[in-house]
């Protein structure tokens, strides 16, 4: 049996060589390594992103445009029906008008946003797209808080009798408080609207060939 010595190395030279290799080598590996890692924060990023510009310029964006359209509606009905029980008028009235006070109830959803930091993808988005996307969708968890407890305010505007004489007392203490109740949501609403509808319109600006169809109340603001 017949063993072969590896060959020694001969001089600086060669042993320099050798080592310049080894380490063009692994430099061309971790080269390698960051293009694909970049390639895919990249994919991750643009998959995201789209996601996120979905999610707030075809569903949260229209429906707080929309909810910030109707806020002075809003005022105006809830002031005629305080009216209306405070000068006692008959109960058909009363009815007319409550019956006349109906809110959309939906969800402000944070789903793809909320995806997205827990997949870390906004650390590898710029400062200023991280804010507004940000400002975007700060104000979705407190309009979701507040248009539940709206819900609850306009089962108890509605929850009185339809049938019988004038109001009593206690029937126009709740409607009166439920009145109270629905302008302070209400005014809430607005204000987070007006918080999250400038930053959704930024979107508006880079979103062209991207895939979403923007309403044409957020496209045209």
């Amino acid at each position: 049996m017949h063993f072969h010595l590896p060959k020694t190395l001969h001089g600086w030279r060669e042993f320099i060589g050798e080592v310049a290799i080894i380490v063009l080598g692994v430099l061309i590996a971790l080269s390698a390594e960051q293009v694909v890692d970049r390639w895919q924060w990249a994919a991750k990023l643009r998959s995201s992103e789209g996601a996120m510009r979905a999610e707030l310029l075809s569903d949260d964006g229209p429906q707080i445009y929309h909810r910030a359209a109707i806020h002075d509606c809003l005022q105006q009905k809830l002031g005629d029906i305080r009216t209306a029980v405070e000068n006692r008028a008959s109960r058909a009235d009363i009815v007319r008008l409550t019956n006349a006070y109906q809110l959309r109830f939906l969800s402000y959803d944070t789903v793809a946003h909320d995806a997205a930091s827990h997949a870390d993808v906004m650390d590898h988005m710029g400062a200023d797209r991280v804010k507004t996307y940000t400002d975007a969708y700060a104000m979705m968890p407190y309009m979701e808080r507040t248009n539940g407890r709206e819900a609850d305010s306009v089962s108890e505007l509605h929850a009185f009798s339809r049938t019988g004489g004038p109001l009593t007392d206690n029937e126009r203490d709740r409607i009166l408080d439920a009145v109270e109740s629905l302008k302070t949501y209400d005014g809430m609403m607005y204000r987070a609207a007006g918080w999250a509808l400038p930053a959704i319109r930024r979107l508006t600006a880079s979103s062209s060939g991207r895939g979403v169809r923007l309403p044409r109340a957020l496209a045209s603001s």
